[in-house]
């Protein structure tokens, strides 16, 4: 007869680490976008839109669907507002039925100033971790999403596509 891992044992331990991840995880992620929602009065879906479009521009609307994994009726609704508020703008491709994404001068300097934002505030978090404490965590978190890329891609959902690395 098996008996049941003990409390700490390392099933147990791993689950409540990837538990305390996701909680941390999700508490950074919403006292970022309180800090952009306050300064900016942008989302952080509205922000990572942005960030795709600099980072891929020109870019189509099924293409930038794809780089926020959110539906192409949803981007096309947070395109309005970012059109609207000139933050981009979207032109017909020549001879094509797609449209050209880009940012407007607003746009970036927009992101370039939620940049030193973000950069700020995430110097405040991490200055209370010692340089032994954040290279420790970099290599647990790089090392815990190279195992969740490899057990993704071949036991669980091989055909979702992720960065390749945690840094990205």
């Amino acid at each position: 007869m098996q008996s049941e891992p003990a409390v700490g044992s390392p099933p147990e331990a791993g689950k409540s680490l990837v538990d305390r991840l996701i909680r941390t995880a999700d508490a950074i992620l919403k006292s970022r976008a309180e800090c952009r929602r306050g300064n900016f009065r942008l989302t952080e879906i509205q922000h990572r839109v942005l960030i795709a479009v600099a980072h891929h521009e020109p870019v189509s609307l099924t293409a930038l669907a794809r780089l926020v994994l959110r539906d192409t009726a949803q981007v096309s609704r947070i395109l309005n507002y970012l059109v609207d508020e000139n933050f981009l703008t979207r032109t017909r491709q020549p001879g094509r039925t797609s449209v050209a994404i880009r940012l407007t001068r607003k746009g970036r300097i927009t992101l370039s100033e939620m940049a030193e934002v973000t950069k700020q505030w995430e110097d405040t978090i991490l200055a209370e971790l010692s340089l032994g404490e954040l290279a420790t965590a970099n290599d647990a978190i790089g090392r815990l999403y190279d195992v969740t890329l490899e057990k993704l891609g071949t036991e669980c959902a091989p055909n979702v596509k992720l960065p390749t690395s945690a840094s990205e």
